[in-house]
């Protein structure tokens, strides 16, 4: 369900935030209510269901971070740069987020990917195959 409202977009905030630190099945309907100041039947207009709250706030974070991605992409050819600019977003991402364990090992291996592949550029003059590690390695988190 799309959802446009004020409220809806507070509703997709909140739970975004929550699925965030808890993860989809740590919260529920009423944490989100009480998160945002409203009935949980008000939270049902918007989305009849949890899958459907899930689903808007999936679409709406897939659609930002690759509105972020593109424009890494768009903003320069030079791989360094772009690297600069995806772990800057990733780590954002990880910060905004409040990451726990789970989410810190999956920076931790993607850092150690680039921070490979860099190595592999340096010592053998392969900007083309960084690029290519880089674009890899970011595809996987997609």
């Amino acid at each position: 369900m799309q959802a446009h409202s004020a409220t809806a977009d507070r509703v997709v905030e909140a739970a975004t935030s929550v699925v965030q630190t808890r993860g989809y099945n740590g919260f529920s309907y009423a944490d989100i209510a009480d998160l945002v100041g409203i009935r949980t039947s008000s939270l049902h207009h918007h989305f009849p269901a949890k899958g459907d709250l899930g689903q808007e706030v999936a679409s709406r974070y897939r659609r930002a971070f690759g509105e972020a991605l593109a424009d890494i992409e768009s903003d320069t050819d030079d791989p360094i740069a772009r690297l600069e600019r995806y772990v800057q977003l990733y780590a954002r991402q990880l910060s905004d987020r409040g990451p726990g364990a789970a989410a810190r090992r999956r920076a931790d291996v993607f850092l150690a990917g680039l921070e490979g592949a860099l190595l592999v550029a340096r010592t053998d003059g392969g900007s083309a195959r960084f690029a290519r590690t880089a674009r890899e390695l970011v595809s996987l988190l997609a």
